[in-house]
């Protein structure tokens, strides 16, 4: 099932088993969708959700808020965390 009009019976539906799965409101996975929307000004006939480009979006958007990156000061500090904090 295509997930472009959730606003759809059926596609209201649908995001309903998907919020099930992880055990989240549906209104999460609303949010999610309408965050990971992929839109093309000049073909409109592709916008819609694509889980490889939701993917990257969503990679994109926590690179950005990556403390170590913003600040650097915290990186000269970083030594004193355990390694297991720098990886997530």
């Amino acid at each position: 099932m295509w997930m472009n009009d959730a606003r759809s019976p059926a596609g209201a539906a649908a995001v309903e088993i998907i919020a099930e799965k992880p055990g989240r409101h549906r209104s999460t996975i609303f949010r999610e969708f309408k965050r990971n929307t992929f839109v093309d000004k000049l073909i409109p006939d592709l916008n819609g959700n694509y889980c490889v480009t939701a993917h990257e979006m969503a990679c994109e958007r926590r690179a950005e808020l990556r403390k170590l990156v913003r600040f650097s000061q915290l990186k000269s500090k970083s030594d004193r965390l355990p390694q297991i904090f720098l990886i997530l």
